[in-house]
């Protein structure tokens, strides 16, 4: 999170189901929106992806 906000301390609030989604601006760093019930195989931070995709789907109750 500080990388992306400059933020030190955080507080993360529950996720929700995104409603409404758009193309990606060119000039962004993402290339493609990726709907998926698994994580895809290449990862850039495959470590940290996998803990955050855990913590979701125990959240959601998925587990």
């Amino acid at each position: 999170m500080y990388e992306e906000t400059g933020a030190t301390k955080i507080k993360v609030t529950p996720v929700c189901v995104y409603k409404e989604m758009e193309e990606i601006p060119k000039e962004y760093e993402m290339s493609k929106i990726m709907l998926s019930d698994e994580l895809p195989a290449n990862l850039t931070y495959p470590d940290t992806f996998k803990l955050y995709f855990k913590t979701v789907k125990e959240k959601m109750h998925l587990n």
